[in-house]
This record gives C-alpha cells, sequence and structure tokens, in this order.
C-alpha cells in the first residue's frame, strides 16, 4: 500500500466523520477529492484490504450475544471461507497455521440464527470439526492497527 492508502485508511479506522458527506469530508482533511477518496476505498475493497466499513456496536446493548468459534477444514478451504465472509453477522475472520485453521467471531440475536450457522458448518463436506467460545466478557474493544 502507498502513504496515501495508509493514512486514508487511519481516518476511515479512528476518524470516520459523522455527516452526511463522510467521504468528501475525509477527502478535505486530507488534502485530496471526494472521487479519489471513493475510488480508492473501491480499489481496496477489490484488492480485499478492507472487508467492510461500518460501526462496532457494543452488542450487548442492542440484545445480541457473540462466539468464536474455530473449525478445523483441510481441503477446498475457499467455499468455507466465501461463506463465512458473506455473513453480516460475523466482525472478524482468521486464518490460522494450527489444526483449527479458520477462527471467526459470530454475533447472534437469537437461537435460531445460531442453528442456522451450525447447520450450515455440520453440512460442510469441508468441516472437520468445530468449536464455539461464547463471549464471556469484553476486555478490548478498539483494536488498532
Amino acid at each position: 500500500m502507498n502513504e496515501f492508502e495508509k493514512q486514508l485508511i487511519k481516518k476511515l479506522q479512528y476518524d470516520f466523520p459523522y455527516s452526511l458527506t463522510p467521504f468528501k469530508d475525509i477527502a478535505k482533511i486530507i488534502g485530496t477529492t471526494e472521487d479519489k477518496v471513493i475510488n480508492t476505498i473501491i480499489k481496496l475493497k477489490n484488492e480485499k484490504i478492507i472487508r467492510r466499513i461500518g460501526a462496532v456496536l457494543n452488542k450487548e446493548k442492542i440484545g445480541y450475544q457473540s462466539l468464536l468459534i474455530a473449525i478445523k477444514v483441510y481441503n477446498n478451504q475457499e467455499e468455507v471461507i466465501n461463506y463465512i465472509n458473506s455473513l453480516i453477522n460475523v466482525t472478524h475472520n482468521y486464518m490460522r497455521d494450527d489444526k483449527w485453521n479458520i477462527w471467526f467471531t459470530f454475533n447472534y440475536k437469537n437461537q435460531e440464527q445460531l442453528d442456522n450457522l451450525i447447520n450450515k458448518l455440520n453440512n460442510f463436506k469441508q468441516v472437520e470439526d468445530y468449536i464455539l467460545l461464547p463471549s464471556k466478557k469484553t476486555v478490548k474493544i478498539d483494536a488498532r492497527f
């Protein structure tokens, strides 16, 4: 990534404007045009550097629970990863060099949402096993990269 892209990502992560024209406001702050900001965001999304732009909410306050899920997927990981990445309930997804090689967080409002996810995992031939690790206490909410 070039310096402009790094600067833009920092603004998106830490100083996103609360306004009707946030990308125009960011452009003004970093000395460029709104079109350049939007086109760079599109480029970074296409390159899968940016996955999503959105708020991080206090899930408990709005009635959600959270799970960290570890799964073992050894063959054709792509199908499982694409499914996980398509879920709006997933906030983080990591691959690890371990027998539990895919880890992700899943936020759910009711048991039906969780059951649907578990059924889908059970139906994937590639998923050999999984562990559900419910959130007990939030100890860090602001991860900065």
